[in-house]
């Protein structure tokens, strides 16, 4: 994504970015991380002023990790069920000559998971035959445990799929135990709990941002109308009460240019990602993002910054919906032929109805596609002259009897 930065940009530093609820939570930090992303919800809903309940953006205290999530964290959310679906996310390793970098992946079906391709746009070998010679790709499920030796490692094989489609940014890995005497189970995957991306509300990143341990961060989804008032509140952080600052012109100007405008209602993403507010950084591209039904709706893949002296500032984070990801996955399927992999997908899909109407579709468009082809080889030009002769031959024996 031009001039965004993949997994979000560097965590802010400067401390006038910590966020103060002013009107429904004061400055106490119990109150604000019980309310907080309730404060939030009502903003998408337009009960609560954002620029009258915000006047910082997040500060990352609501980021905590996984093992340390209780039911008061996530008042309206079932925990238990998000801790248990956690356990398919994986750290991943990148590892290309001189060139690392790090990750977070989580488990489609089977042994097969999903990331963000931008991880290997410069792991030009990823992409040959002779790629398994240069890089290396290692997945870690169950990190948590400062023991390395409880962690499950797998090598991570040649990409199945959808490493070359920028726009969507993901990419289809599959798994293979690092060592064979070690066959952990790779964990129950997340396609069948694919949906929908919710108009609004609550949401949550879980991931491993920065290479940590696994880590979970609640946010709500800005919904497209809102992305303008979320830039605009960004730039309030900069202008005097009573007088505008330089620095303050001098960001505004820069947004009227920035490629954050092609999210906003009108720009020409504005349809295609799903956008919120998150610390989850380095490190944390490829994670899922849930919503409160525990259903997967997005892959957290980059945001939006403004880079300062010494340290980038993150304006607003962005993920691809999954539908729009599974059907760009399971086309490219269809039109490699790939009919064995197909039939997994077609059977971790059983149940999920917006992935049965996605295949449906898919396999129809197909089978025309076939039959358009059938005929244009039927049609092609000398065979229609030898068709048209054979009709004038019989035509003039007709007439002639």
């Amino acid at each position: 994504m031009e001039n965004s930065q993949p997994g979000g940009a560097a965590a802010p530093q400067d401390p006038r970015l910590h966020r103060h609820i002013v009107d429904d939570c004061g400055n106490d930090p119990q109150q604000f991380r019980r309310c907080d992303t309730t404060t939030v919800y009502k903003i998408q809903q337009g009960r609560v002023s954002v620029k009258r309940t915000f006047r910082m953006t997040f500060n990352g205290d609501n980021i905590r990790k996984i093992d340390n999530l209780q039911p008061e964290h996530l008042p309206d959310w079932d925990v238990p069920s998000v801790k248990e679906l956690s356990k398919s996310i994986c750290r991943l390793h990148v590892k290309c000559l001189s060139v690392r970098r790090q990750g977070t992946g989580f488990v489609l079906f089977d042994n097969y998971i999903m990331t963000n391709a931008h991880l290997f746009r410069y792991h030009d070998a990823f992409q040959t035959d002779g790629w398994i010679a240069n890089t290396t790709v290692t997945a870690v499920f169950n990190c948590e445990d400062p023991d390395p030796s409880t962690w499950n490692i797998f090598d991570v094989q040649r990409p199945v799929a959808g490493l070359t489609n920028k726009e969507l940014d993901y990419v289809v890995l599959e798994l293979k135990p690092q060592c064979q005497m070690n066959q952990f189970d790779v964990p129950p995957g997340l396609l069948n709990k694919f949906s929908p991306v919710p108009a609004n509300g609550e949401a949550c990143v879980i991931g491993h941002p920065g290479g940590s341990v696994k880590k979970i961060d609640p946010t709500c989804v800005i919904e497209k109308e809102k992305r303008k008032e979320a830039v605009e509140e960004y730039l309030d952080l900069y202008k005097d009460e009573d007088r505008p600052t330089l620095l303050y012109f001098g960001i505004k100007q820069h947004f009227e240019t920035h490629p954050i405008k092609n999210i906003v209602e009108g720009g020409k993403k504005a349809d295609k990602v799903v956008t919120y507010k998150t610390f989850m950084y380095h490190g944390s591209s490829g994670s899922p993002v849930f919503d409160a039904n525990c259903r997967v709706f997005g892959l957290h893949s980059g945001g939006y910054g403004h880079e300062l002296p010494g340290h980038m500032e993150a304006v607003i984070e962005l993920a691809h919906p999954l539908l729009n990801i599974f059907k760009s996955f399971v086309t490219e399927l269809r039109d490699n032929g790939n009919e064995e992999l197909l039939s997994k997908v077609k059977e971790a899909a059983k149940g999920n109805h917006d992935l049965e109407n996605i295949l449906k579709d898919v396999m129809y468009v197909g089978v025309l596609h076939q039959v358009k082809r059938s005929l244009e080889y039927l049609l092609n030009p000398f065979l229609v002259c030898i068709f048209v002769c054979v009709i004038g031959v019989v035509f003039y024996i007709c007439i002639g009897l």
